[in-house]
C-alpha cells in the first residue's frame, strides 16, 4: 500500500463537499449522543451507555475509513513497471506512461488510477485498487450507525 503525497481535494467542488462531509459527521455524532440520546434514556443507564459506546465506536470507524480512503494512493505513480509489457497494457497519452489493464486516467486527479471505480467527491480522491475495500465498507458503517440511532426502545 502506498500513501498519497497530496491528499487534499483537487478542485473547489471536491473541497466544498469534503469539508461538508467532515463537518456534518461530528455534528451528527454530537446531536445524536448529546441531544437526542438523553431524551430517550436516563443518563448513564445501561441502555444509554450501550448506545453511547456504539455511537463513539462507529464515529471512529467512519472517520478512520474516510481517512484511509484519502491516504491510500491508487495511482500508477511510483509503481514498478515490468520489463516485459503484456499486450493488454496501453500507453496513456496524458500521463505519457505505460498503464496496466483496468487502469483509467482521472481528469480531476490528472493521473492514471489502478482499477479505477470512480472519483469520489466526498473524499476528494479516486476510488481504486488500494482503497476500494474501505470505500465499500463505509456505507455499511453508515447503515449500522443509522440503525443503532433509529431503533431505540420506547
Amino acid at each position: 500500500m502506498f500513501l498519497r503525497q497530496n491528499f487534499l481535494p483537487k478542485n473547489l467542488r471536491d473541497t466544498a463537499v469534503t469539508t461538508f462531509t467532515f463537518t456534518v459527521i461530528p455534528l451528527m455524532y454530537y446531536f445524536e449522543l448529546f441531544v437526542v440520546l438523553p431524551r430517550y434514556y436516563e443518563q448513564w443507564s445501561p441502555a444509554y451507555n450501550f448506545h453511547f459506546t456504539i455511537g463513539t465506536f462507529m464515529l471512529f470507524n467512519i472517520c478512520s475509513n474516510l481517512v484511509a480512503i484519502m491516504l491510500c494512493d491508487t495511482s500508477i505513480k511510483g509503481r514498478v513497471i515490468p520489463a516485459e509489457i503484456n499486450p493488454d497494457w496501453r500507453y496513456c497519452t496524458v500521463c505519457e506512461t505505460i498503464a496496466p489493464p483496468r487502469s483509467w486516467h482521472c481528469e480531476i486527479c490528472n493521473i492514471c488510477i489502478l482499477k479505477k471505480d470512480h472519483h469520489c467527491i466526498f473524499t476528494g480522491c479516486c476510488i481504486g485498487h488500494d482503497n476500494h475495500r474501505c470505500f465499500v465498507i463505509l456505507p455499511h458503517r453508515f447503515d449500522v450507525e443509522r440503525d443503532c440511532n433509529t431503533r431505540k426502545e420506547r
